[in-house]
């Protein structure tokens, strides 16, 4: 399960008979770093606004770094559809699962998702002993 923040919403015209009346979110998945800012969503506009004043050369090498190494910070772009099930509002960190994990939730009525929210997340908490055991892991995979 991976935490994210929801930035839209999907309207469907037609959709597929399972998922009449479903909310379908468009939500920015968080890294660790990302947990600790006020607000994730401004940190990645705010990011896309500085590459853009970027060379090419520049941008592509920022673009490589973010797919070799997943802990960079996120940026709009990687947002995915997610399924609401709780209703989450814009703004909202919203608890989702991708995958196999997502079509479970249904049981025995298969939907087409490849997402599922399944919780609003209302605040978390990462202990200091916890967050020195990351950064020494992470000082030494460099």
């Amino acid at each position: 399960m991976r935490i994210g923040q929801v930035v839209g919403k999907v309207v469907l015209s037609r959709a597929h008979e399972s998922l009449v009346g479903a909310q379908f979110k468009i939500v920015l998945p968080l890294t660790f770093n990302d947990l600790a800012e006020p607000d994730p969503v401004e940190s990645a506009r705010e990011l896309v606004e500085r590459e853009g004043e970027l060379s090419r050369a520049s941008r592509v090498e920022s673009a490589i770094e973010r797919i070799m190494n997943p802990s960079f910070p996120r940026k709009l772009g990687n947002e995915l559809v997610v399924y609401d099930d709780c209703s989450a509002a814009e703004g909202e960190w919203l608890a989702f699962s991708e995958g196999a994990e997502a079509a479970a939730a249904f049981g025995n009525q298969r939907r087409p998702v490849d997402a599922f929210g399944g919780a609003i997340i209302d605040a978390v908490t990462i202990d200091a002993s916890t967050v020195k055991a990351l950064v020494e892991l992470k000082n030494k995979t460099k």
